[in-house]
């Protein structure tokens, strides 16, 4: 699979859970999905895409976080998106 593809099926997998993440907020008491399944594919798809993007980041050598700009390090991104 290609980083490409990875992308948009992460970004089109990640709105589709936060617009379900929203319809459960916004019906309280209703029936919901489990979603236990689709957050578990959605770990495995994220684990998949990442580790593909840093093997090819250590494969093509920008591995070094020093050659990179503050700002740009995906870190704290990775940081940010955990808490």
């Amino acid at each position: 699979m290609s980083l490409t593809f990875l992308f948009w099926l992460s970004l089109f997998y990640t709105l589709i859970l936060f617009a379900t993440q929203v319809y459960e907020m916004l019906t309280p008491g209703q029936p919901h999905l489990n979603v236990a399944i689709l957050n578990a594919f959605y770990v495995a798809l994220m684990s998949a895409y990442v580790g593909g993007k840093e093997f090819k980041r250590w494969k093509d050598g920008e591995g070094n976080p020093i050659n990179r700009p503050l700002w740009l390090r995906g870190e704290w991104f990775v940081g940010l998106w955990a808490i």
